[in-house]
């Protein structure tokens, strides 16, 4: 892995909405960003944020709601990150949107620019430049810092597996977390750690992961003490 790609800064963005449309009422936002300049074995995490949102007033700035996904919200299967949701403290989709603005435009002055991958191109994303345009907010990032992660991650399945969830599905900010430890997993395997040239970074063992994700966000930031764990070279 060069120098460039050990700078390059990823943000991954997870959201929850009551909808599949990009016109869906964003309901959590969660953002992981790092990059693998980390010391003593470990990717750098440089910021983590989540925020839940107030449903009426995310409904209020355009935002739909599906019939179907409440629905699916109401599932037992749903209960632990519903009642997440529901104790978590709230916000409205301007400030919360204006946040998530300024967090990628920082990096965006650093070459060079911040990727921004989310789960797929139709849904996070779309749905969050769908919220920008209706508050008449300009989207925070250009077309080529556009990742997508499904993709990557459909290319690489069999060469690194997915990771053990740690925490609980549906909470953006664990959905945020676990897709950026395969990611920095699938580019560690691309690129290769810190190896000689021609042998690839091996994936590294989820195991060394240690994290808690709070249930309920009890302040504005989440806590930085988040890591990926860096593994060694592959063996010939």
């Amino acid at each position: 892995m060069n120098q460039d790609q050990q700078k390059q800064i990823h943000i991954v963005l997870d959201l929850e909405a009551m909808g599949t449309k990009q016109d869906a009422a964003i309901i959590e936002i969660g953002m992981v960003i790092f990059n693998h300049m980390g010391q003593e074995g470990t990717v750098n995490v440089i910021e983590q944020w989540s925020r839940a949102i107030n449903l009426e007033n995310s409904m209020m700035r355009g935002g739909t709601i599906s019939p179907g996904t409440i629905e699916w919200w109401m599932n037992t299967d749903q209960t632990e990150a519903r009642d997440n949701w529901i104790a978590s403290p709230k916000q409205g989709i301007h400030v919360a949107l204006n946040t998530v603005a300024a967090r990628i435009l920082n990096y965006s002055a650093i070459n060079p620019l911040p990727l921004i991958w989310s789960n797929g191109v139709n849904f996070a994303k779309a749905i969050l430049k769908s919220a920008y345009e209706r508050l008449e907010v300009k989207v925070p990032w250009g077309h080529r810092q556009d990742a997508d992660f499904r993709t990557l991650k459909l290319l690489y399945k069999e060469l690194v597996p997915e990771p053990a969830f740690v925490g609980t599905p549906h909470i953006a900010l664990d959905d945020a977390r676990h897709e950026a430890v395969w990611l920095s997993q699938i580019l560690q395997y691309i690129y290769g750690a810190d190896c000689p040239k021609g042998i690839p970074g091996r994936p590294m063992d989820i195991s060394k992961l240690n994290l808690t994700s709070p249930k309920i966000m009890e302040s504005a930031e989440a806590s930085l003490d988040f890591k990926i764990p860096f593994d060694s070279c592959a063996k010939n």
